[in-house]
C-alpha cells in the first residue's frame, strides 16, 4: 500500500519538476542578449564586454514574450547599468521604449535570474 501511495505522489511531482525546468527560457534569453549586442554597435565590442548573462539581471514576462535586461559592470563596483526592455516579434526582437517596458515591472515575472543564477 505504501508503494502505491508513494508512486501516486511521485508521478505528479516528477511532471511538475520537468515542467518547471530552468532551461525553458535559455534560448530566448540568449537570443535577446545577442540582439541587444547587435543593436548596440552592430557587433559585440569591448566597450560592452561586461554585458553577458553572467553579469545580468534578467526578467521574463508573458511566456517569454517580454524580456528585461540590465547588466552589472564589474569594473564599476558592480553598479547596474541601463535597463533595456525587449518584445518578441515573430522570430526577432523589438526594443521597447523605457516607459513601455516599465509597465511590466508591476507584473509578476515568470522567470528571473541575476548574475547567471535563477532567483
Amino acid at each position: 500500500m505504501k508503494k502505491v501511495v508513494f508512486t501516486l505522489w511521485l508521478i505528479p511531482l516528477t511532471i511538475l519538476l520537468i515542467a518547471c525546468g530552468n532551461g525553458e527560457y535559455d534560448q530566448a534569453i540568449d537570443d535577446v542578449i545577442e540582439f541587444h549586442h547587435d543593436t548596440r554597435n552592430g557587433t559585440f565590442s569591448s566597450t560592452y564586454e561586461h554585458e553577458i548573462r553572467e553579469n545580468g539581471n534578467i526578467v521574463v514576462h508573458d511566456n517569454g514574450k517580454y524580456i528585461f535586461l540590465s547588466f552589472y559592470d564589474p569594473e564599476n563596483d558592480m553598479r547596474e547599468g541601463n535597463k533595456y526592455y525587449y518584445e518578441r516579434a515573430g522570430e526577432t526582437w523589438n526594443k521597447l521604449e523605457q516607459f513601455e517596458g516599465q509597465a511590466m515591472i508591476g507584473k509578476t515575472p515568470e522567470y528571473q535570474e541575476q548574475l547567471g543564477e535563477e532567483l
